[in-house]
């Protein structure tokens, strides 16, 4: 257990730059062009930290899916996350990131893309 800390300390700058980035792509669920924006950007980190592969999953209602991808084996570990916000396009000019007393602050910064983040680096892991 004591590794798994000192490793988090060691990511963990790591793992807040690549929260800025995604928080500073713009994802409305009412832009599916930016939600695809983010995720062709997620798409590559996802294959430069893991090694994995991502297929894109089409859809006509929604921005295009994507399914990620890595290792093999008979047990498999599903997660689910999500790319979008409910924050509309241009909220950045008004609550830019920005991290007070240790919290991260900006559009979609707790949900979901914390979440994102911590996904791949517990993948990396």
């Amino acid at each position: 257990m004591k590794e798994i800390v000192d490793y988090l300390h060691q990511i963990e700058e790591e793992m807040v730059d690549l929260l800025e980035q995604l928080v500073c792509y713009e994802s409305p669920s009412t832009r599916p062009d930016l939600t695809e924006k983010i995720g062709r950007y997620l798409s590559n980190i996802f294959i430069d930290m893991t090694g994995g592969k991502v297929e894109k999953l089409f859809s006509d209602c929604y921005s295009t899916h994507l399914k990620a991808v890595w290792g093999e084996g008979d047990k498999q570990l599903l997660i689910i996350t999500h790319m979008d916000t409910v924050w509309p396009e241009g909220t950045l000019e008004v609550m830019p990131f920005s991290i007070t007393d240790g919290k991260a602050y900006g559009p979609g910064t707790f949900d979901m893309k914390a979440g994102i983040v911590q996904a791949l680096f517990a993948i990396k892991l």
